[in-house]
């Protein structure tokens, strides 16, 4: 059986190197598509398969944050970094990020090993071709992403078929079969204890006897007459400060009134206040309201709106 296998080059140093190297990634395959029509009636045609897995390279390998979901909640994950056509599907591998998503990486490697990581690819495409058994072939399409979904449309045709570590070196990334998974553990990112350097005395410190300064009762008792002083100042300062923005907020909605009448009304809690708000921006009559006025309890502040709304 012939193989085509398409991988991405760089100018500095080659890719395989350059994934086997770092200790921060995981390497995954997975099934990115096959040649028969999905559960939507959409599909690839083997003639597209090339240019397809062509551009599939270095595309993003994304996933939901806390749980494989679906394509709208989902971020890159990882990227895709060599495809490979074998027959009637397309075969990808890829890396992922332990280090940006440790919690996602690790969930991961658990559904893989439980089967359960399952791709759907994301595409853009010129056009689409309908057979007579209504199943809808994609014209030139382009990958824009491999997202794990948890209700794939190939129906469990394109799982991730390997999560493994790169603590193995090896020549390939793909394995020579993919029907059986190569699973290793999750790579932790190594935290390097900080050792703060010992310094040597250079003499025996002296240490002072501490004195407890005597305090007075006298003394005591006229700094909790200053206390309580200042904080009953504070205190007629908040409610001043309260009542002359309430007043303005009463004068703005129902104009100048008796200071008796706009002092129980800068009296009324915030929630009662806020009533008086939305009842002078709503501009409905007074009749609409007799004989209660809903959110607001006290009966004189009840009669005084009702004389300003006349």
């Amino acid at each position: 059986m012939k193989k085509i296998v398409l991988n991405s080059t760089f100018s500095v140093i080659s890719k395989s190197n350059a994934s086997l190297d770092n200790p921060n990634i995981n390497n995954v395959n997975f099934i990115l598509t096959d040649d028969k029509p999905n559960a939507n009636g959409v599909g690839i045609r083997r003639e597209d398969f090339i240019s397809f897995a062509q551009s599939a390279i270095f595309m993003p390998i994304k996933m939901s944050e806390g749980d494989i979901d679906d394509h709208g909640s989902s971020k890159p994950v990882g990227a895709i970094v060599q495809a490979e056509i074998d027959d009637d599907k397309i075969i990808g591998s890829g890396v992922v990020w332990p280090e940006e998503r440790p919690a996602d990486v690790a969930l991961l490697k658990m559904k893989t090993e439980k089967g359960e990581a399952q791709i759907s690819w994301e595409i853009s495409y010129d056009g689409e071709v309908t057979d007579k058994n209504g199943t809808i072939w994609i014209k030139d399409p382009r990958l824009l992403a491999a997202t794990l979904v948890k209700y794939p449309a190939y129906m469990g045709r394109t799982p991730m078929t390997g999560f493994s570590s790169t603590s193995e070196k090896s020549e390939e990334i793909m394995p020579e079969s993919i029907t059986e998974p190569v699973v290793e553990e999750v790579v932790e990112p190594v935290v390097e204890p900080i050792v703060e350097p010992i310094v040597e005395p250079t003499a025996e410190p002296i240490v002072e006897p501490t004195v407890e300064p005597v305090v007075e009762e006298e003394e005591i008792e006229e700094e909790n007459e200053e206390v309580v002083a200042l904080k009953k100042e504070l205190e007629d300062l908040r409610k001043f400060k309260m009542y002359t923005e309430r007043s303005k907020i009463v004068t703005e909605l129902l104009g100048e009134l008796p200071k008796k009448d706009l002092e129980v009304l800068v009296n009324l809690n915030d929630d009662e206040l806020k009533v008086v708000k939305r009842l002078v921006s709503s501009k409905k009559e007074v009749a609409e309201f007799l004989p209660h006025i809903p959110g607001v309890e006290q009966a004189d502040a009840i009669s005084i709106l009702k004389n300003a709304l006349k």
